[in-house]
């Protein structure tokens, strides 16, 4: 079957094309919603096809189709329902007040087979679960609102107290949480948050594509000498592991900032020849599925650790400031180089210590002001457990975002109220 995948590719290329590949791909998801212990909303999808696209030098075409012949790939193992009754069960004993939970689930898989003109030919299967848990609750008078992302199975025990707890913090800071005025202060982010922070600010201005990036400033500095940003999709089990990318090429452990210098883009071969880059500055093509052509993406993108201890040294580290207890995409302006981040809640630091919590909150600043105002890194380095896939250009594609615990000095922060 691989040689019939290569003989189609080489038929429909001619004299003129300089590169080419062949995408084919077959995907199951499932997914489900519950909400006060009723099932409903169960999807089953089910879609396979494949796409072509060419290059000759200037122009490019591409086209894709639905279905597959039989025998390109194996079937898919429907997956089964999580036991939401446990976890349910579990909210409402560590949560006092706790009602209207809703769970928004999807597991799904994905085997892709691509061939290009240099010739490769791979193989890879991909699969992925989510939850994302909304709880409404009441305290002190007022409804509010708690959630969380999960990207692993809920069904394991670990997970399972392990979303109690990060829901029973939400839920603490949220009964004592004060106002807090506009400010200018130190922004501390712990280990995975900091990691969306990076993700949003650093990740897609480094895409090779992306308007207003950092390519420009290649081998001058970005940021504190203490960011060293990697990106590598050969981390195992991570959400944006892969052995291969979508145009075919093995994927790379690929250093894009080191010690503040800015040293590479992450690039697929097509922009990478488009704009002169070497030979093998690629390996990062991504797409959502076969309807579309790939682009320039993160695969895990991973802070390395610094030498300022833990979350807890460096909140004791701290005069005055603000330490995030949640962090969401918010608005990046790649041409002007700012960003604004909401924190669902988050704490006041005085004189190193935790005073008090806080309602939500805006974060905001420039981007490289921001990176070169980084003056503490810790040690303790993990991946987010919020969402885990990442939207550019109409594709939705799973990454990992990894970082240990950073202070941010001189950033803008704002009361967004209670919720």
């Amino acid at each position: 079957m691989s040689s019939d995948i290569k003989n189609i590719l080489a038929a429909a290329c001619s004299e003129s094309t300089v590169f080419a590949d062949l995408f084919c791909e077959h995907r199951l998801v499932m997914s489900a919603g519950v909400e006060n212990g009723r099932l409903s909303n169960i999807a089953l999808t089910k879609e396979s096809g494949s796409s072509l696209r060419r290059f000759d030098g200037s122009h490019i075409d591409f086209e894709c189709r639905e279905g597959l012949s039989e025998g390109i790939f194996d079937e898919l193992t429907t997956p089964s329902l999580p036991s939401f009754a446990t976890l349910d069960e579990a909210i409402h004993q560590f949560i006092s007040g706790a009602c209207r939970i809703r769970y928004d689930w999807e597991s799904g898989c994905q085997r892709i087979q691509v061939c290009n003109t240099t010739g490769r030919l791979a193989r890879e299967t991909r699969s992925w679960q989510r939850t994302k848990i909304i709880a409404g609750m009441e305290r002190n008078g007022r409804h509010h609102s708690i959630s969380l992302h999960t990207c692993t199975p809920i069904e394991k025990q670990d997970t399972c107290d392990e979303i109690c707890s990060r829901l029973q913090a939400h839920a603490d800071a949220v009964q004592k949480a004060d106002s807090l005025p506009a400010k200018r202060c130190s922004v501390i982010l712990p280990p995975g948050l900091s990691g969306v922070f990076f993700h949003e600010t650093c990740g897609h201005s480094l895409e090779a594509d992306a308007a207003g990036s950092f390519q420009c400033l290649i081998g001058r500095s970005v940021g504190s000498k203490l960011i060293t940003l990697i990106d590598d999709a050969t981390i195992p089990d991570e959400a944006g592991s892969i052995r291969v990318d979508d145009e075919g090429f093995s994927t790379v452990r690929r250093v894009l900032i080191e010690k503040g210098i800015m040293k590479s883009v992450l690039s697929d071969w097509h922009t990478a020849q488009r704009k002169g880059h070497r030979h093998d500055d690629h390996g990062n093509a991504r797409r959502e599925s076969f309807r579309y052509m790939p682009l320039p993406r993160m695969t895990n993108l991973l802070a390395s650790p610094g030498p300022d201890g833990r979350l807890s040294d460096i909140v004791a580290d701290t005069l005055s400031g603000f330490l995030a207890g949640d962090l969401e995409a918010g608005n990046i302006d790649l041409m002007r180089g700012t960003f604004s981040f909401r924190a669902a809640y988050g704490f006041v630091i005085s004189h190193g210590k935790v005073v008090r919590s806080t309602g939500a909150v805006l974060i905001c600043g420039n981007i490289l002001d921001a990176l070169k105002n980084v003056d503490r890194v810790g040690c303790d380095v993990k991946f987010s457990q919020g969402p885990s896939f990442c939207l550019k250009a109409g594709q939705m594609i799973r990454v990992g975002m990894g970082a240990p615990a950073i202070r941010i000095n001189e950033l803008d922060i704002s009361p967004l109220g209670f919720e």
